[in-house]
């Protein structure tokens, strides 16, 4: 499954990755610090999974997850 994940703190956001990596039906194809610089990529890419922290600034995960699937249909 291609995933991106989204966490502000960089720290959670290399652990996620790692406890990805371990997951072998998970790819991770991006990381990103912002939901802005996640809606830019995803403009030009699929996915199939999006993992995200809940509070990230500017907009909310479930704000952000709900943007992700009214743009998606």
């Amino acid at each position: 499954m291609k995933t991106i994940l989204i966490d502000d703190n960089h720290t959670d956001l290399s652990h996620l990755g790692e406890l990805c990596s371990k997951i072998s039906i998970l790819t991770v194809v991006n990381t990103f610090s912002s939901a802005i610089d996640a809606f830019t990529w995803l403009a030009n890419n699929s996915i199939d999974l999006i993992i995200s922290d809940v509070e990230i600034p500017n907009i909310n995960g479930i704000e952000m997850i709900q943007h992700f699937c009214i743009g998606s249909s």
